[in-house]
Formats: structure tokens, C-alpha cells, sequence
């Protein structure tokens, strides 16, 4: 049986990654946080000091292992969960997303995890590029104070929300813009938007259309 895959888009903050995380386990599939990835390659990166915006800066995605485990990234068995929450990741992931090879190395890795499996996969460019086929796909986005304010409290940041706001701005643009694989809805995503909507309630909406295609 072909495996049944659900792609969820959305800017920061759209609460795309916690929906996700719910909707797995409701269905009882695989979440794949994208997102988490490209964070841990920042972080190796940085670590690494040298400079995030050389193709050479990434040649350990060579011999990189990514695995999940109960929402856990790890790479090469070491836990990066709570390390890519770090701001300094925040700042920079824009940047490392944009490289064209690490983009390529991991969509092949996301494509590979999902060949056999149903997931629930979510990220800024799943639906359009990474799970083109997938059997439902959904855009989730919601007015940006909510938005900062949602990003402010998950990351239990201590600053002002005129700052956040500024900063998931600057995201959109870089996201937006890149020239690899830039966040946009795929042209046959359901629109949701999760300003008034409660994490249940959107799980709902989501819910209806994949048993819809089921």
C-alpha cells in the first residue's frame, strides 16, 4: 500500500510544528520536523566556525545521520533538541536553508525517510517540493502578533514583542525570497488560518480533509 503523506507549510509561528507533532500521534505516523533539521546543520556549522555561507562549510552532511526519537533530533547519536533553540540559530538558519546543497542533501534525506512510511511532515517547502504528491496538503499561517507572541512563549524568550515581530519579518523576507526552494503554498494546499483557532480546532479542519482523501 502506498504510504499516506500529509504536508504542512507555514511561515513562523503559524504553529505548524505543534499541530504536527498532535496530528502524528492521533494517526499514529511518523512527524518529521524539517525545520529541526535545518537548525541542527546551523548549529554543527557554527561549531564548526567557519564561514555559513561556503558550500565547504557543510561537507559533514556526508556523513551525517539524522534520526527522531520522541521529537528528538539527533545527529550522528548526539542530541541537538535543546542546542538548536538557541537565538544564534534562530539568526542564522535563514542563511544555511538557502545554500543550495545543504537544501538538496536534505530533501533527499526528508524524501527517504517518507518513501515507506506515512508521515506527517512539515516545514516551507514540503508540499511544493520536498512531498510534491502528498495526499493532503495544508498552508497554515495567522496574523504575525499572534504569531510573535507564539514564538516568544515557545522559545521562553525574555524580550519585547515589537522585536519578535521585527524578526519573524526579516525571516518571511529571507524565506520568502530565496532563491532555492522559498516558502509558498503549493497550488493545491488547503489555506488555514490559526489566529482565532485553537490547537484542537485546527487539528479538526485538518482531520476532515484527510478523511476526505482516505
Amino acid at each position: 500500500m502506498q504510504p499516506f503523506h500529509i504536508a504542512i507549510d507555514g511561515p513562523a509561528g503559524s504553529g505548524k510544528s505543534s499541530i504536527s507533532k498532535e496530528l502524528a500521534v492521533k494517526l499514529n505516523c511518523i512527524h518529521i520536523d524539517t525545520g529541526a533539521m535545518y537548525r541542527a546543520v546551523t548549529a554543527i556549522a557554527l561549531r564548526n566556525q567557519t564561514p555559513l555561507d561556503d558550500v565547504n562549510s557543510y561537507q559533514f552532511l556526508e556523513s551525517s545521520k539524522f534520526v527522531y526519537k520522541k521529537e528528538s533530533i539527533y545527529v550522528n547519536d548526539e542530541n541537538l533538541t535543546e542546542v538548536i533553540r538557541d537565538k544564534t540559530i534562530s539568526q542564522h538558519v535563514s542563511l544555511v536553508s538557502s545554500i543550495k546543497y545543504v537544501r538538496e542533501t536534505l530533501v533527499k534525506v526528508q524524501q527517504d525517510i517518507a518513501k515507506d512510511y506515512d508521515v506527517v511532515m512539515d516545514g516551507r517547502d514540503i508540499g511544493s517540493v520536498v512531498l510534491p504528491h502528498a495526499q493532503v496538503k495544508i498552508f497554515l499561517t495567522a496574523q504575525i502578533e499572534e504569531r510573535a507572541k507564539r514564538r516568544i512563549h515557545e522559545m521562553g524568550l525574555d524580550i519585547p514583542l515589537r522585536q519578535m515581530i521585527e524578526d519573524i519579518q526579516t525571516r518571511d523576507f529571507k524565506d520568502s525570497t530565496r532563491a532555492i526552494s522559498p516558502l509558498t503554498k503549493a497550488s493545491d494546499a488547503i489555506i488555514i488560518d490559526t489566529t482565532y483557532l485553537t490547537k484542537k480546532e485546527v487539528i479538526e479542519l485538518i482531520m476532515t480533509e484527510i478523511n476526505k482523501r482516505k
